[in-house]
């Protein structure tokens, strides 16, 4: 696949690498040039990506049937108490 920079230093990318990486308009590309001067290019997660990757990483450190979120509210229910805002 060849590529080539236009005059106002953009790149279009050919239908079929888009689509074999799944690049979707917005996509960022991380750019590096190793050490004997090949481009590598590597697609970086969107930031909503990330965040369903990291949703519930968590949990590996509750016991069954715990809940962090129950847990949470229950603590600053009590904080709310003590402060007599209840």
């Amino acid at each position: 696949m060849i590529t080539t920079i236009t005059e106002q230093q953009t790149l279009t990318f050919p239908v079929e690498l888009i689509r074999r990486l799944n690049l979707k308009p917005g996509a960022q590309l991380d750019w590096s040039v190793a050490s004997d001067g090949t481009l590598i290019a590597r697609p970086l997660l969107s930031r909503a990506e990330r965040v369903r990757q990291a949703a519930g990483m968590g949990r590996v450190w509750l016991q069954a049937g715990q809940s962090a979120v129950a847990e949470l509210i229950a603590a600053r229910a009590g904080e709310d108490q003590e402060e007599g805002l209840l």
